[in-house]
């Protein structure tokens, strides 16, 4: 309201002097320096800074307070914390290596597992997030490429070997227990 008064005042001097802007941007520019003004003057006063103390310090008691009512509450319900959840994560991730190699699938090789255990994080540092993780995603990614490809490769193999029988007006290849292969039935069902 300070502000629009101002501007009030200065346009009326304006227009005595006969200096009035006709551009309606030029007013309004007039009112934001003004307005700038006059917040620059409120950041400025120990009533605004006082002000922001106290509201900072409410804050911080609330969150304590907050934080207080909840502990008991978090404690009684087993809600895991954000932190929990990364050390449970990294605890059952370090859990599954030993408990694949039981089963005989290892997850890397020995002599990989060696070098992880014996340097950590010292030596490795980056290389697991920059170089492995990318490595190992673009190898699994080729690998179901290939996979994908060997697949139409051998379906287009039978298909081709079904249409030249088909076309040579041959018999289908005939098993090794003599049934025809597809038939699903043993020679001792044919006699």
């Amino acid at each position: 309201m300070k502000s629009i008064q101002v501007l009030q005042d200065e346009l009326a001097q304006m227009a005595e002097k006969g200096t009035l802007p006709e551009d309606s941007r030029r007013i309004y520019q007039m009112w934001i320096r003004i307005l700038e003004g006059h917040y620059m003057t409120l950041f400025q006063s120990p009533e605004y800074s006082g002000a922001m103390s106290k509201t900072i310090t409410a804050m911080n008691a609330f969150l304590t307070a907050r934080q207080q009512a909840m502990e008991p509450l978090l404690k009684a319900i087993p809600v895991p914390t954000q932190k929990g959840l990364e050390d449970v994560t990294a605890f059952v991730l370090t859990q599954i290596v030993p408990d694949q190699a039981k089963n005989r699938h290892l997850l890397l090789p020995v002599p990989v597992l060696q070098l992880i255990i014996r340097y950590g994080d010292n030596a490795l540092g980056e290389f697991p997030d920059r170089y492995l993780q990318p490595i190992v995603q673009t190898y699994l990614a080729h690998r179901q490429a290939f996979d994908r490809n060997f697949q139409q490769w051998i379906e287009m193999g039978s298909d081709f070997t079904r249409m030249a029988q088909q076309a040579a007006g041959m018999p289908p290849f005939t098993g090794l227990f003599g049934a025809p292969s597809g038939s699903g039935r043993s020679p001792k069902e044919e006699k």
